[in-house]
């Protein structure tokens, strides 16, 4: 302690002196020989020696700090205030400060030893306001990244951020934990015998709370020695619950449920601490900018002058930072591809956030574009596409797949599209006599070939089962890897856990071609089996090695920050950017449900001739907005079956047909017969959607059933086509088992009505409950259904019982809210699924 900290507690003493006599026992009163007023004089004394120790920023409260020290040694650090008449009615607010850094330690301990251990059960927001604002100070108080805090469940909120641990100026320890107390003590005895040696460095502050009842009497001796050795080396401690070990220097701060006090305050005064300021005040944009100059900030990786440089020859991004210099990863022939990975939380997302940024800043759209797909249960890209609150987008991405955890064959989409990218360049690269992209951009200098990256975040999930899915993925990953590099495609494929992937370590030939390897921290089996360097990696760095992973090519890099804020103004620069005429990007959100009356091809539809109209069912997991379509011309079977029970999603495909085939026709060439078997609300709606269309279609009531389907099985002249829309087939089971026409039941009635319709121009839109229902109605000794339904479309209906269908055998399909699978006998060689529509109204026809 130096002169000036001595004459403050001191002068502090003649404060408590003053108020013994003001607030002491009558018999002090009545020998007293100064007044209670006397008290005013010695107040102002300490207030006037508390400026002089130390800037007045220091002794401040937060509301009045708005920068912190860059050079000198600290001085006592404030941690609340003690209210003080001071005579004729007034009061002063004294700060209250404790010596901590160069000078001992605090302990903060309840009144009585005998209350050992309630602490943090009963005070423990009173211990943390303290602790709070006695880090704080000091982190004001020292140079910038001249304090090391290294603490347990009292380590301050506010430190829980990126950008300290990136700068390693926090250390968390459980003392509990095996061995981590163990480590500590050996960590910092080595410490304090290496300053004795070489002299001061780091301040290291240590806050500890209820050691008593955890510590071996052993780690209680040897954090006795650190203490006592501990202040001339930097090393101080704020020690919570805890008894003062044996000749340690240490000032104590009593806290029990009713009052704090200090022993530098005396115990007369009540201590009010100051907790922690506000987010966004001066003090805490003081703490943000301190912090903020640890290696290169996010905005440091990006170029001064942007879209500037060219892709011909490869890509080049800055990620991070080692030792402050700016570190580099590269895609082109080699290395070809990258594969990251890492467990949740690691920092997988923050890094190719780094990598996308980092190119997009660097490259125009006309040089790279991206392809990014997230299977797992985030929005990780959703940010990149437009929306209905930001309509904004970033320019190089083409095709974005969100919130697809469980919609593998998206993925299996943007690969197939992939691969017809490299076809289409490999053919022009032929053509044009050249070798590789580099060569096509020479022969071509006109043409537009950017570079493509494709980002799939969590591809495992791709290759999760042994199925059809599986096998062409894994088929098409290995050849986009292979033969990609020559035609400026490069995949970056990322997992939390790629030990596991039989499908990717089954196939040598794709591992092979992978070989920038990212490592975050815990990852396994990213970097090659003999290469353990990731698993004692610090948060926020990455092991970047461009050799697939051999040993004794890593570099240890540290990733910045990529925050919200600064993600979104990076991007409206972009955006910003951009051409007049640039294209948004094709988006998959696989937790919307699509409109038909925003389908492209919807949109595009106009009445043509009968065998040219199609009616749409739903969206197809496809990179273009594409719906599933179904031409009903005059062949066999052209028929379509709904078979779900949830009605609406029955109501969107039922509606979406009936829609789209109206917007084909006109009033004199089609003719509608809506059938009302079970559901009336949706019989109901569907008429009045075809009368939006400018049609007058019939109705038909339950009880009207077998009177039309006899009108409609008699043979008659050629006509218009006639659409018949049979809401609830299986439902009108009671009506349709009765006789009709000279015996024949309404059952063989519709079958004899499917088996002609190529020649009467009938064509049927069914939906039934159930499989078994369908087969029961339509089925009989001398037909098969794919005679009579050759499209069918399947909502929550599990694959097994699909069996007998058309292209329904050995298929595995497991029921999804708002998925379908559906199948046209005339297109397909296997079933495929699709999103349904929501179900379209009257006023929304166009």
């Amino acid at each position: 302690m130096d002169q000036d900290q001595a004459e403050y507690l001191m002068t502090l003493t003649r404060v408590h002196d003053g108020l013994a006599l003001a607030r002491g026992s009558a018999r002090t009163r009545r020998g007293a020989a100064v007044p209670a007023q006397g008290v005013g004089g010695p107040v102002g004394h300490v207030l006037g020696m508390l400026r002089e120790l130390g800037p007045a920023e220091a002794l401040a409260d937060w509301d009045h700090v708005t920068r912190f020290a860059e050079a000198g040694a600290p001085g006592p650090l404030r941690f609340g205030t003690a209210r003080v008449g001071v005579g004729a009615g007034r009061c002063a607010d004294v700060p209250v400060v404790v010596p901590l850094l160069g000078s001992g330690h605090v302990v903060i301990n309840p009144p009585d030893p005998s209350w050992h251990g309630t602490l943090a059960h009963e005070c423990a927001a009173e211990v943390s306001a303290i602790v709070d604002n006695l880090v704080l100070r000091a982190l004001a108080s020292t140079p910038p990244k001249s304090l090391l805090v290294i603490g347990d469940r009292f380590m301050p909120a506010f430190l829980d951020r990126d950008d300290v641990y990136e700068q390693r100026l926090v250390f968390d320890i459980d003392p509990t934990g095996p061995g981590q107390m163990d480590n500590l003590l050996a960590r910092l005895n080595d410490d304090v015998e290496r300053i004795r040696r070489t002299g001061p460095e780091q301040w290291r502050l240590l806050i500890l709370s209820d050691l008593g009842s955890m510590l071996s009497a052993q780690h209680m001796e040897e954090l006795a020695w650190l203490l006592r050795a501990g202040p001339e080396c930097g090393l101080h401690a704020i020690l919570i619950d805890t008894p003062v070990p044996p000749g340690v220097v240490a000032e104590t701060v009593h806290v029990s449920p009713r009052r704090i006090r200090a022993s530098t305050a005396g115990p007369l005064l009540d201590v009010r601490p100051d907790g922690v300021p506000l987010p966004g005040s001066p003090a805490m944009a003081a703490l943000d900018e301190r912090l903020s100059r640890g290696g290169v900030p996010a905005t440091g990786l990006l170029p001064e002058h942007w879209w500037t440089e060219s892709t011909k020859d490869g890509l080049v991004a800055d990620i991070g930072d080692v030792g402050g210099a700016v570190e580099q990863v590269r895609l082109g022939d080699s290395p070809p591809h990258a594969l990251i990975g890492g467990p949740s939380g690691s920092g997988k997302t923050n890094f190719i956030y780094a990598l996308l940024f980092s190119l997009a800043t660097r490259y125009s759209p006309d040089e790279v574009e991206f392809h990014l797909l997230d299977f797992k249960e985030s929005v990780s890209f959703a940010a990149f596409a437009p929306s209905a609150a930001d309509p904004g987008w970033l320019p190089h991405a083409r095709l974005i797949g969100v919130n697809i955890n469980q919609d593998r064959e998206f993925g299996l989409a943007m690969l197939r599209h992939l691969a017809e990218q490299l076809r289409i360049r490999s053919a022009e690269v032929k053509r044009r006599g050249a070798k590789d992209i580099a060569g096509l951009r020479e022969a071509d200098p006109a043409g537009r070939w950017p570079r493509v990256v494709a980002v799939i975040d969590e591809f495992q999930v791709l290759l999760a089962d042994r199925d059809a899915v599986t096998e062409e993925a894994a088929s098409l990953l290995e050849d986009l890897a292979r033969r990609g590099r020559s035609f400026g495609i490069h995949l970056v494929l990322s997992s939390q856990d790629v030990s596991g992937i039989e499908a990717l370590w089954g196939r040598p030939a794709l591992v092979a071609q992978l070989t920038l390897r990212i490592a975050l921290p815990g990852a396994t089996r990213v970097l090659a089996d003999d290469n353990e360097a990731a698993l004692a990696l610090p948060r926020f760095h990455a092991i970047v090695n461009q050799q697939s992973g051999v040993r004794g090519h890593d570099r240890k890099v540290r990733i910045p920050h990529f925050d919200d804020d600064m993600l979104a103004a990076t991007q409206l620069q972009l955006w910003e950017r951009r051409r007049a005429d640039s294209p948004e990007p094709s988006v998959f959100d696989g937790d919307h449900v699509p409109e038909l009356v925003c389908a492209a091809d919807y949109r595009a539809l106009r009445p043509v001739s009968a065998d040219q109209r199609a009616a749409l069912l739903g969206r197809t997991f496809d990179v273009a907005d594409r719906s599933a379509q179904v031409v009903l011309n005059g062949a066999p079977g052209r028929n379509i079956a709904v078979i779900g029970t949830r009605p609406d999603e029955v109501h969107g495909v039922l509606s979406a047909a009936t829609a789209s085939i109206a917007k084909q026709c006109t009033v004199a060439d089609a003719r509608f017969t809506v059938v009302s078997g079970s559901s009336d609300s949706i019989a109901v709606d569907l008429r009045d959607l075809l009368s939006a269309h400018g049609h007058r279609p019939d109705f038909v009531a339950r009880s009207d059933i077998p009177a039309f389907l006899k009108e409609l099985a008699e043979p008659t002249a050629p006509g218009p086509r006639h659409y018949v829309v049979f809401v609830g087939v299986d439902a009108a089971h009671s009506v349709l088992r009765q006789p009709c026409s000279d015996s024949a039941t309404g059952h063989e009635l519709l079958r004899q009505i499917l088996a002609d319709a190529p020649e009467s121009g009938v064509h049927l839109v069914g939906w039934w409950r159930g499989v078994h229902r369908l087969k029961q109605d339509l089925s009989d000794f001398g037909s098969q259904i794919d005679d009579q339904i050759g499209v069918w479309v399947a909502l929550d209906v599990h694959g097994g019982e699909l069996s007998g269908l058309p292209g329904a055998d050995l298929v595995t399909w497991h029921p999804q809210p708002r998925r379908g699978l559906w199948f046209d006998r005339a297109a397909h060689n296997r079933p495929r699924p699709l999103v349904p529509f929501a179900p379209a109204r009257s006023g929304e026809s166009r």
